[in-house]
């Protein structure tokens, strides 16, 4: 998970990262 978030940090804004990561945790 750490390195999607990485490889997609750049591409995406500082909020969806945080959506991403919630999700990802709840899951």
């Amino acid at each position: 998970m750490r390195e999607f978030l990485e490889k997609n940090y750049k591409e995406t804004s500082g909020q969806e990262i945080v959506k991403l990561a919630n999700r990802a945790f709840l899951e």
